[in-house]
């Protein structure tokens, strides 16, 4: 992702601006259609009640039952309190009092911008993947694939890694587990998609240790779930590597709001834990 702004706390990532500084041949507008995020995450009938409440000039009371409910959600979660703690105040710090959300997200969305509750883009995003899947699902191409010069790309099963990696030395393993998900789980028995998850013990059963040169790091993405985050733990010290840096990434619409409340189910964040050899 492009580093839009940095300070000593805090990054703002823009992959729409990575991608059209990657690819400058790229049609701006399609690009900037995936990312058109307008209003946070809201089921549609919420979505369109809140919309006509703003209508009718009629949004005190819905604001003290989003108070409300944000203080239940909070209380619910109580292995990420301190977690959750610290992001509303670096949130509130750098983008409400320290100007950062009027700058480089600003505006609010429209009544109607509500109650469409980003449906263009999700249909956009649909007919993309669909497109993507019956163009290059299954194939292997070389040219479909954007790589660094001097870099090689190798798609495989992970119990197949062996087979081309030999004693290989990686100083950067970046990992982003197929997590086990409850939607995940949903949709492949509804058959609507869905990837192939795999196990923790499985993951941990990877000789990530054997790959690792001496003084390499592994990037690990993680879900908010508890038990996938001791499970990371689990990883690390199977592997004898020690965590020496926690970076959270928090995810807002256009205008600069998170893209959900924090809850017991839904969170608006992800962690990414960075490892090296103890």
């Amino acid at each position: 992702m492009a580093i839009v702004y940095s300070s000593g706390e805090i990054m703002i990532l823009s992959h729409e601006k990575y991608l059209l500084d990657t690819l400058p041949s790229a049609c701006k507008a399609k690009v900037g259609q995936l990312f058109n995020v307008e209003t946070p995450f809201r089921m549609d009938a919420e979505a369109q009640a809140l919309a006509t409440r703003l209508e009718n000039d009629n949004d005190d009371s819905c604001k003290r039952r989003k108070k409300k409910r944000k203080k239940c959600d909070t209380a619910q979660l109580l292995p990420l309190e301190e977690e959750i703690k610290h992001l509303h105040q670096i949130y509130s710090k750098h983008f409400v009092q320290g100007g950062l959300k009027h700058e480089y997200f600003p505006g609010l969305p429209s009544h109607q911008q509500i109650r469409l509750n980003n449906l263009p883009l999700r249909e956009y995003v649909k007919k993309t993947i669909s497109y993507v899947d019956d163009n290059f699902k299954n194939r292997i191409n070389e040219d479909d694939y954007l790589i660094p010069q001097g870099a090689k790309f190798k798609i495989c099963d992970i119990s197949q890694f062996y087979t081309f990696c030999d004693e290989r030395k990686f100083d950067v393993i970046l990992m982003d587990p197929p997590w086990e998900n409850k939607h995940v789980k949903r949709a492949k028995l509804a058959g609507s998609g869905g990837y192939q998850m795999l196990d923790n013990m499985d993951i941990q059963k990877i000789p990530v240790d054997k790959f690792l040169s001496e003084k390499g790091i592994v990037v690990i993405w993680c879900s908010n779930n508890i038990r996938h985050r001791e499970a990371v733990s689990t990883w690390l010290r199977t592997w004898s590597l020690k965590q020496i840096a926690k970076l959270y990434w928090l995810k807002v619409t256009k205008h600069g709001e998170l893209v959900c409340d924090f809850s017991s189910h839904k969170n608006p964040h992800e962690i990414i834990i960075i490892a090296t050899n103890k």
